[in-house]
C-alpha cells in the first residue's frame, strides 16, 4: 500500500482485512495523491447502520493540500 498516513486513532492492522477492491482503491487513490492522501477511518469506527465499513467494503478519505483548480 502506498498511502501516506493513516490519521492518528486510525488502527493500521485493519487495512489488511479490507476487502481487496477496497485494498486496490486505496493503492489508486494513493497513486493519484500521493502525499496528500489520509486514510481517517476503515472498519474500526462507528458508522450508519448498514454501512459498507462493517463489510470491510469502504474507508474514508482525506485529500489535503489542494487547490480548488486542483
Amino acid at each position: 500500500m502506498k498511502f501516506s498516513e493513516f490519521k492518528k486513532n486510525v488502527d493500521r492492522d485493519r487495512f489488511a482485512s479490507l476487502s481487496p477492491e477496497t485494498q486496490s482503491a486505496a493503492n489508486r487513490l494513493a497513486n493519484i495523491f500521493g502525499n496528500n492522501y489520509v486514510i481517517t477511518s476503515t472498519s474500526g469506527d462507528t458508522h450508519a447502520p448498514g454501512s459498507q465499513h462493517y463489510s470491510n467494503k469502504a474507508i474514508d478519505v482525506r485529500i489535503r493540500d489542494f487547490s480548488q483548480q486542483q
